[in-house]
């Protein structure tokens, strides 16, 4: 025994020493007792015969007075013997931690005891069934039990999510994220032709209440949070779906924007992937030399394929708007859908202006001339819209040829035109049912119109090759294809701010793919 070194431990050793009881609180595990029969009616006495102190403990109070701590003469024994009474029927109560449970004069009758409170514990403190089984047909003693079940709590207890006391009305076996349900519903509500789907249980729950949900989500009380508490708690909340939800939202609706409004010109043009912002050279179509015959040698001669000399860069194009804590408080939520679209659409025009001006053709290529050129062959004499201008254009398309002079049969595909000629360019390529041979529309279905809003003269029209083709490219920054959003809260604004983000280039690749009518007024 050790005591504490203490005043209180010095008192207490000093009464040991005077020979003065100390009052003991003893657990203990009984391996063998003697049964005596009661008499009559009575009771039967169980007398420990071996039993081991599993834990001893100094107490004001002990629950049985004779158990206390007293000196004996050296060499002497005394044999304290202990009765337990245990009634035949536990009658639902389970055996204590001091309760002998063994009896080696009866076996049997052991056996059925252990059985019946390895059972009545398993089922208290809801133990597997797989625990259990294996307790009653193993050697299992019920202590042993009691450990295998609180081993089997602390192992339940590492694998179960735990989720905050405050009551919330998320249903946590739904496996679609809380943020994309919330987003779905708020969509419902900000674009009437949207379905709402898995949202369907945040239909009309305000934005404090969604703020809410999603605070308790992260294991956050709410109680007695105002609405304006709630809002800027989730929005700051790094781990709130709050933010989440408003940028799943805010960019659904700019995307939305953004694809309703493409550019004519982005069907014709080559799209491409740019890794970094430096300038971008195309392989050309200039192939210098012809596959030749090869000698009884084996000997093959070398080709090489020339880089094209024009090229283009990305620049990064943007802004930033907020909504303010106020609109998201008295869930103002008109702005909040308005300015997502409106960035789309500046987005998605400015796309279209920029190949607008290049199908224009006033900038010049590597070798001085501008795009359209007689030299280069695809500037034609100014003409009216017909099938016979436009036979004109294809036969100048066709007639292209490499820098090596090799014929490199590009085909023409889009006829480009401003709204003016929309209504003169769908009746040059409508199909017409003729009678005659001569009357047979020859450009039905062989051209694709393209109706560009941004042309400003009302004459002039384009006819360009296919999309590899055409010479005309635009590229975004490598996994960043179209408008970007990205959101913070605000500081300068007390709100919360996104950037939209735009990395856009275009140019000229080639001159060969594209050919171009001035155009008279009828």
């Amino acid at each position: 025994m050790v005591l504490s070194t203490s005043k209180s431990g010095d008192q207490i050793l000093s009464d040991l020493r005077a020979g003065l009881p100390l009052p003991v609180s003893v657990g203990y595990s009984v391996e063998s007792y003697l049964r005596e029969e009661g008499e009559g009616d009575a009771l039967p006495t169980l007398i420990a015969t071996r039993w081991t102190p599993m834990e001893i403990s100094a107490v004001l109070v002990p629950a049985d007075f004779g158990a206390q701590a007293r000196a004996e003469p050296e060499g002497h024994h005394t044999t304290i013997p202990v009765t337990v009474r245990r009634a035949e029927s536990a009658a639902g109560k389970e055996p204590s931690m001091t309760t002998p449970t063994t009896n080696t004069l009866d076996p049997v009758a052991a056996e059925r005891q252990r059985a019946a409170d390895i059972n009545l514990i398993g089922t208290n403190h809801r133990a597997s069934h797989g625990l259990i089984k294996r307790a009653l047909e193993g050697d299992m003693s019920v202590p042993q039990f009691r450990e295998a079940i609180l081993d089997e709590m602390r192992a339940r207890r590492d694998r179960t999510q735990i989720f905050s006391i405050a009551p919330s009305d998320y249903d946590h076996r739904d496996e679609t994220p809380l943020a994309e349900r919330m987003a779905d519903a708020l969509l419902g509500r900000l674009q009437p032709r949207h379905k709402v789907t898995t949202g369907r249980d945040f239909v009309g729950v305000s934005l404090g209440e969604m703020a809410r949900t999603a605070l308790e989500n992260s294991g956050v009380s709410t109680r007695g949070m105002s609405t304006g508490q709630l809002i800027e708690r989730a929005s700051m909340h790094t781990t709130s779906d709050l933010p989440v939800m408003l940028d799943t939202v805010a960019n659904r609706i700019l995307r939305d924007a953004y694809n309703e409004q493409p550019s004519g010109l982005r069907e014709a043009a080559k799209e491409q992937t740019a890794r970094d912002f430096r300038t971008r050279f195309s392989i050309g179509l200039d192939l210098a030399g012809k596959l030749t015959k090869v000698n009884e040698a084996g000997e093959f001669k070398r080709l090489t394929i020339k880089e094209g000399a024009e090229g283009y860069s990305l620049s990064t194009f943007g802004g930033v708007f907020a909504v303010s804590r106020q609109a998201l408080i008295n869930e103002n939520l008109g702005y909040f859908a308005e300015m997502p679209a409106h960035f789309g659409k500046l987005a998605a025009r400015l796309e279209a202006e920029q190949l607008t001006n290049l199908l224009l053709g006033t900038q010049k290529l590597s070798d001085g001339l501008a795009i359209y050129h007689a030299t280069h062959g695809n500037l034609l004499t100014p003409a009216a819209l017909s099938t016979t201008s436009s036979a004109a254009a294809r036969s100048a398309m066709r007639r292209q040829k490499g820098a090596a002079g090799e014929v490199i049969n590009i085909s023409p595909k889009y006829l480009v035109v401003p709204p003016e000629l929309e209504l003169l360019g769908e009746q040059v390529l409508a199909e017409v049912n003729a009678e005659k041979i001569a009357d047979v529309n020859v450009f039905a279905g062989r051209l694709t119109l393209i109706v560009e809003n941004n042309l400003a003269d009302p004459q002039a029209r384009y006819v360009l090759a296919d999309r590899g083709a055409s010479g005309l490219e635009y590229a975004y920054l490598e996994g960043e294809k179209g408008v970007q959003l990205m959101s913070r809260v605000g500081f300068d604004v007390d709100g919360q701010e996104w950037k939209a983000r735009l990395d856009f280039g275009s140019g000229w690749t080639d001159f060969r793919g594209a050919v171009k009518n001035p155009g008279v007024a009828p």
